[in-house]
């Protein structure tokens, strides 16, 4: 069956109002899905890698949020064709987040260093950008273990090279794990 995961109800009434503008003819484009993908090395989450789903009507280019993001965004290419570097950064008003001018997927390389704690693995306090749907897949040691504050977490099944676990985060409409 589904899983329905819960949304938090600041974030019902954001994608509540933009479907409100939508109906006015204002719609601001808002992000759909958001797969991220990792790998710890034992100490950070490095060769990051995000596809997001970014929905957007309407050809007049618009600014999207990424919130309060700490990822550490190394690169933002649209998946369009050809595939062409995005405009992102930061907005008059300090916000972080990318001018959607184009109807393409959006790669992100990112990467993110971890709390460190003494004799155990660091902690990771991951906020990512404001999605309907984020997925998160780490890859680790064997020998580690995943665990998260928010979401439903998964193993996927061994590989047969046994040196690596991969683990599966599904969070919902969830920004902070």
């Amino acid at each position: 069956g589904k899983v329905y995961l819960p949304m938090p109800r600041a974030k019902f009434e954001r994608l509540q109002g933009s479907l409100t503008r939508k109906r006015e003819g204002n719609f601001q484009p808002h992000l759909e899905l958001a797969t991220y993908q990792a790998h710890f090395d034992g100490q950070h989450l490095t060769a990051g890698e995000a596809k997001l789903r970014i929905v957007r009507e309407g050809e007049v280019p618009a600014f999207l949020s990424w919130g309060e993001t700490n990822l550490a965004i190394r690169s933002a290419t649209w998946e369009s064709q050809p595939p062409h570097a995005a405009r992102w950064g930061g907005n008059p008003t300090g916000e972080i987040g990318v001018l959607v001018d184009t109807k393409a997927d959006l790669k992100l390389a990112w990467q993110l260093t971890g709390d460190p704690r003494p004799g155990q693995p660091p902690e990771f306090n991951l906020i990512l950008p404001p999605a309907l749907v984020s997925r998160l897949t780490i890859t680790a040691a064997a020998n580690l273990r995943l665990q998260a504050s928010e979401g439903y977490v998964w193993e996927e099944p061994p590989q047969p090279i046994g040196e690596q676990r991969t683990w599966q985060v599904s969070l919902g409409g969830r920004e902070r794990v």
